[in-house]
Protein backbone atom coordinates (compact mmCIF):
# COMPACT_ATOMS: atom_id res chain seq x y z
CA UNK A 1 0.00 0.00 0.00
CA UNK A 2 2.50 2.50 -1.33
CA UNK A 3 1.21 6.04 0.34
CA UNK A 4 -0.54 4.77 3.42
CA UNK A 5 2.50 2.64 5.37
CA UNK A 6 6.36 3.49 5.36
CA UNK A 7 8.72 0.86 5.69
CA UNK A 8 11.13 0.00 8.90
CA UNK A 9 13.72 -2.33 9.57
CA UNK A 10 15.45 -3.73 12.45
CA UNK A 11 19.43 -5.19 12.44
CA UNK A 12 21.01 -6.96 15.32
CA UNK A 13 23.65 -5.28 16.16
CA UNK A 14 25.78 -7.85 17.24
CA UNK A 15 28.09 -8.25 14.29
CA UNK A 16 28.67 -5.01 13.24
CA UNK A 17 29.42 -5.62 9.89
CA UNK A 18 26.18 -7.88 9.14
CA UNK A 19 24.24 -5.89 10.39
CA UNK A 20 26.10 -2.27 8.09
CA UNK A 21 25.60 -4.78 5.24
CA UNK A 22 21.49 -5.24 6.12
CA UNK A 23 21.28 -1.70 6.51
CA UNK A 24 22.30 -0.73 3.02
CA UNK A 25 20.15 -3.60 1.70
CA UNK A 26 17.17 -1.55 3.53
CA UNK A 27 17.68 1.60 2.22
CA UNK A 28 18.54 -0.01 -1.33
CA UNK A 29 14.51 -0.91 -1.21
CA UNK A 30 13.40 2.54 0.12
CA UNK A 31 12.76 1.55 4.14
CA UNK A 32 12.99 4.94 5.53
CA UNK A 33 14.65 3.94 9.23
CA UNK A 34 16.08 1.03 10.91
CA UNK A 35 15.82 0.04 14.77
CA UNK A 36 19.04 -0.65 16.28
CA UNK A 37 18.58 -1.60 20.07
CA UNK A 38 21.90 -2.81 21.35
CA UNK A 39 21.23 -3.45 24.82
CA UNK A 40 18.75 -6.27 23.89
CA UNK A 41 21.38 -7.70 21.40
CA UNK A 42 23.38 -11.15 21.27
CA UNK A 43 25.85 -8.77 22.38
CA UNK A 44 24.59 -6.35 24.58
CA UNK A 45 26.26 -2.71 24.05
CA UNK A 46 25.07 0.92 25.07
CA UNK A 47 23.60 2.87 22.11
CA UNK A 48 26.61 5.32 21.77
CA UNK A 49 29.26 2.52 21.94
CA UNK A 50 32.04 3.36 19.27
CA UNK A 51 31.79 0.18 17.68
CA UNK A 52 28.08 0.59 16.42
CA UNK A 53 29.26 3.94 14.88
CA UNK A 54 29.48 2.02 11.22
CA UNK A 55 25.68 1.80 11.59
CA UNK A 56 24.88 5.11 11.77
CA UNK A 57 27.19 5.83 9.21
CA UNK A 58 25.74 3.55 6.96
CA UNK A 59 22.18 4.70 8.00
CA UNK A 60 22.67 8.43 6.83
CA UNK A 61 24.21 7.37 3.94
CA UNK A 62 21.31 6.04 2.92
CA UNK A 63 19.37 8.34 3.93
CA UNK A 64 17.05 6.41 6.53
CA UNK A 65 16.54 7.51 10.75
CA UNK A 66 17.47 4.99 12.91
CA UNK A 67 14.89 4.46 15.71
CA UNK A 68 16.35 2.84 19.22
CA UNK A 69 14.29 2.10 22.39
CA UNK A 70 15.68 3.83 25.60
CA UNK A 71 13.25 2.87 28.58
CA UNK A 72 13.69 0.81 31.99
CA UNK A 73 12.08 -2.16 29.90
CA UNK A 74 15.67 -2.96 27.83
CA UNK A 75 19.09 -3.67 29.19
CA UNK A 76 19.79 -5.88 31.15
CA UNK A 77 20.53 -2.96 33.21
CA UNK A 78 18.40 0.06 33.99
CA UNK A 79 21.50 2.46 32.47
CA UNK A 80 22.01 0.14 29.06
CA UNK A 81 19.21 3.15 28.15
CA UNK A 82 20.29 6.35 28.76
CA UNK A 83 19.03 9.12 26.44
CA UNK A 84 22.16 10.76 26.93
CA UNK A 85 23.72 8.03 24.67
CA UNK A 86 21.81 8.72 21.91
CA UNK A 87 23.11 12.48 22.54
CA UNK A 88 26.59 11.22 22.14
CA UNK A 89 25.59 10.16 18.62
CA UNK A 90 23.16 12.91 17.77
CA UNK A 91 26.40 15.28 17.92
CA UNK A 92 29.25 13.07 15.94
CA UNK A 93 26.07 12.56 13.05
CA UNK A 94 24.35 16.08 13.08
CA UNK A 95 22.77 14.87 9.49
CA UNK A 96 21.01 11.03 11.11
CA UNK A 97 17.80 11.69 12.50
CA UNK A 98 17.18 9.50 15.51
CA UNK A 99 13.65 8.59 17.35
CA UNK A 100 13.78 7.93 20.88
CA UNK A 101 11.14 5.09 21.23
CA UNK A 102 9.04 4.72 25.12
CA UNK A 103 10.63 8.24 25.49
CA UNK A 104 13.76 7.60 27.73
CA UNK A 105 11.51 6.85 30.53
CA UNK A 106 11.74 6.81 33.14
CA UNK A 107 14.60 9.65 32.82
CA UNK A 108 12.30 12.07 31.21
CA UNK A 109 13.79 15.21 32.04
CA UNK A 110 16.87 13.70 30.16
CA UNK A 111 15.50 12.99 27.45
CA UNK A 112 14.05 16.53 26.98
CA UNK A 113 17.26 17.47 27.44
CA UNK A 114 18.47 15.67 24.78
CA UNK A 115 15.48 17.43 22.40
CA UNK A 116 16.48 20.60 23.40
CA UNK A 117 20.10 20.18 22.73
CA UNK A 118 20.02 18.20 19.59
CA UNK A 119 17.69 19.40 16.58
CA UNK A 120 17.89 16.19 14.86
CA UNK A 121 16.39 14.12 17.98
CA UNK A 122 12.77 13.13 18.27
CA UNK A 123 10.46 10.86 21.20
CA UNK A 124 8.00 8.69 20.64
CA UNK A 125 6.57 8.64 24.63
CA UNK A 126 3.91 6.46 24.26
CA UNK A 127 2.37 5.36 27.73
CA UNK A 128 4.22 7.07 29.06
CA UNK A 129 2.59 10.50 28.72
CA UNK A 130 -0.81 9.02 28.28
CA UNK A 131 -1.32 7.00 30.88
CA UNK A 132 -0.10 9.17 33.93
CA UNK A 133 3.53 7.33 34.56
CA UNK A 134 5.93 9.94 36.87
CA UNK A 135 7.03 12.38 34.24
CA UNK A 136 4.16 12.43 31.73
CA UNK A 137 3.62 15.74 32.95
CA UNK A 138 6.88 17.02 31.59
CA UNK A 139 6.95 15.42 28.12
CA UNK A 140 3.03 17.54 27.81
CA UNK A 141 4.68 20.40 29.71
CA UNK A 142 7.72 20.07 27.06
CA UNK A 143 5.16 19.43 24.10
CA UNK A 144 3.87 23.17 24.91
CA UNK A 145 7.16 24.91 24.89
CA UNK A 146 10.54 24.10 23.70
CA UNK A 147 10.34 20.71 22.24
CA UNK A 148 7.04 21.44 20.05
CA UNK A 149 8.04 20.01 16.92
CA UNK A 150 10.42 17.01 18.40
CA UNK A 151 7.11 14.83 20.39
CA UNK A 152 5.74 12.54 18.26
CA UNK A 153 2.29 10.63 19.21
CA UNK A 154 2.44 6.83 19.54
CA UNK A 155 -0.33 4.70 20.39
CA UNK A 156 0.99 1.70 21.28
CA UNK A 157 -1.79 -0.10 19.97
CA UNK A 158 -2.92 -2.68 21.38
CA UNK A 159 -1.08 -2.25 24.76
CA UNK A 160 -3.05 0.84 25.94
CA UNK A 161 -6.29 0.90 24.91
CA UNK A 162 -8.46 2.29 22.28
CA UNK A 163 -7.50 5.13 19.81
CA UNK A 164 -10.63 7.00 21.02
CA UNK A 165 -9.81 7.02 24.36
CA UNK A 166 -6.36 8.41 23.68
CA UNK A 167 -8.18 10.61 21.92
CA UNK A 168 -10.09 12.03 25.14
CA UNK A 169 -6.50 11.84 27.03
CA UNK A 170 -4.64 14.27 24.35
CA UNK A 171 -7.99 16.44 24.07
CA UNK A 172 -7.59 16.65 28.16
CA UNK A 173 -4.52 18.48 27.67
CA UNK A 174 -6.03 21.87 26.26
CA UNK A 175 -2.79 21.99 23.67
CA UNK A 176 -3.53 24.89 21.12
CA UNK A 177 -4.55 23.68 18.20
CA UNK A 178 -1.24 23.93 16.69
CA UNK A 179 0.43 21.84 18.66
CA UNK A 180 -1.83 19.46 19.03
CA UNK A 181 -1.50 18.89 15.20
CA UNK A 182 1.76 18.74 15.32
CA UNK A 183 2.07 16.22 18.18
CA UNK A 184 -1.13 14.18 16.48
CA UNK A 185 0.21 14.29 12.78
CA UNK A 186 2.32 17.17 11.44
CA UNK A 187 5.63 16.47 13.45
CA UNK A 188 5.71 12.04 12.32
CA UNK A 189 5.14 13.73 8.89
CA UNK A 190 7.99 15.85 9.18
CA UNK A 191 10.26 13.21 10.52
CA UNK A 192 8.91 10.63 7.90
CA UNK A 193 9.66 12.97 5.21
CA UNK A 194 5.80 12.60 3.73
Amino acid sequence: YPGRFVGFGSVEPSDVESAALQISKLGAAGVKGVTIDPSTAGVSRQFHDRSLYQLYEEAAAQGMLVTTTQSCLLGPYMDDCRPEYVDHVATDFPDLTIVIQHGGWPYVRETIGVLYKQPNVFTVPGQYIHYDFPGSGDYVHALRRQCSRQILFGSVYPNCGPLTDLRHIVSSWDLPPEIERNYLHDNAARVLGL
